[in-house]
């Protein structure tokens, strides 16, 4: 319903800003407690074999962000320390998270306050979890909300692509509701995905989700910002723990039916 806003998210240099002011190092140190690594493509960071170690990565640099929104027309016009466009429109919009989950709430708060040393004003609004799911699987043209924080879980290790996520026309492909690719790069995203999921072929499917990565890091649709560490521990008498090569946050510690007491 806000064209000018539209017109802000549906170009690929405003998201690349967006993504050099998300600052990934200081939501590691005040939100996890150095308990994370930063992200940059949708696989998961314990799943090595498949990440791409040299996915383009928009780092944490608010004078290269300024550069590309004044590169699409944004400027302070004014004075008010709210960038505008050629029209007048402020530079100005929501981000959501699921409220009662505080690491996600400092999480919007760090970003918004990023955002705003160089002009762009984000407004912060933790809402109930079911309420901002049904703004996510949202359809039609004037969807409920302007930018989400959520986390997805799943991924496999012998493919860690979601197929609810990556092709057009799934149920979390949660940046275009329309069911059809709307762009190349969209399409080339989805024909990758299907590449790589169809060989039987390891080295191969994994050099096929290596550009299919870096395809999605220059569109930049979504976001990454950190993945969060786990850690276990159990008791001495318990007995039926993985090997701790083995263990990990796909994986998990144990498999509760094949615990037992020592």
């Amino acid at each position: 319903s806000d064209p000018a806003l539209e017109a802000a998210f549906r170009n690929v240099d405003f998201r690349r800003a967006m993504s050099h002011l998300v600052d990934r190092e200081a939501i590691i140190e005040l939100v996890y407690g150095g308990s994370a690594t930063p992200m940059y493509s949708n696989v998961y960071t314990v799943l090595d074999y498949w990440v791409n170690p040299d996915v383009t990565k928009y780092e944490y640099d608010p004078e290269q962000a300024l550069a590309l929104l004044n590169g699409i027309g944004y400027d302070d016009r004014d004075g008010n320390g709210v960038l505008e466009d050629a029209d007048g429109n402020e530079l100005s919009f929501t981000l959501a998270t699921n409220a009662g989950n505080n690491q996600r709430e400092q999480l919007i708060q760090i970003f918004a306050d990023s955002a705003r040393e160089v002009g762009v004003d984000v407004q912060t609004q933790p809402i109930e979890f079911s309420l901002l799911v049904d703004q996510l699987l949202s359809e039609g043209d004037d969807r409920p909300f302007d930018a989400i924080l959520i986390g997805l879980v799943g991924g496999s290790r012998d493919y860690p692509f979601g197929n609810n996520v990556i092709p057009c026309g799934g149920n979390l492909h949660m940046y275009n509701t329309s069911g059809a690719c709307l762009s190349p790069q969209e399409l080339l995203i989805e024909k990758l995905y299907y590449e790589g999921r169809q060989t039987l072929d390891t080295p191969t499917a994994r050099d096929i989700g290596l550009e299919l990565q870096e395809t999605q890091a220059q569109l930049q649709p979504i976001i990454y910002t950190v993945s969060p560490a786990q850690h276990y521990s159990w008791l001495n008498t318990v007995g039926g723990e993985h090997p701790s090569d083995l263990i990990n946050a796909i994986v998990g510690a144990r498999e509760f039916e094949l615990t037992y007491v020592k």
